[in-house]
């Protein structure tokens, strides 16, 4: 089982900040195992699986203000690289990126940068 604790800080033009609720994530779904790339990127980032068969992974971006998209991906078993198609559409920024199995259950979650 793996847990992170997620807090962001925002800071407006002016220099005052501010912190958002801790949220606890935890992963108990230590069977699949992925990997984003490239991190940073200006255009195309893209995830390889390894460990997973004809399943649906929802994918979520959460911004530095909460905001979160999502997007699904239907995994094949053949099928090792997929790239993220939303991705292109975010603003230039940081975000973190979440992966979820068909039973909501986290798999991972990373920084990634949009240049």
């Amino acid at each position: 089982m793996e847990m992170a604790i997620l807090i962001l800080k925002t800071i407006d033009f002016d220099g005052k900040y501010e912190y958002s609720k801790m949220i606890a994530v935890v992963s108990d779904n230590e069977d699949i195992d992925l990997t984003v790339y490239p991190n940073p990127s200006k255009e195309n980032l893209f995830v390889d699986f390894s460990n997973v068969t004809n399943q649906e992974i929802s994918v979520s971006y959460i911004d530095v203000l909460g905001k979160v998209i999502s997007e699904n991906l239907s995994i094949e078993k053949n099928k090792n690289t997929y790239q993220l198609e939303l991705f292109n559409r975010l603003d230039k920024g940081f975000y973190i990126v979440q992966f979820y199995d068909e039973t909501s259950s986290l798999i991972k979650s990373q920084r990634i940068i949009k240049q």
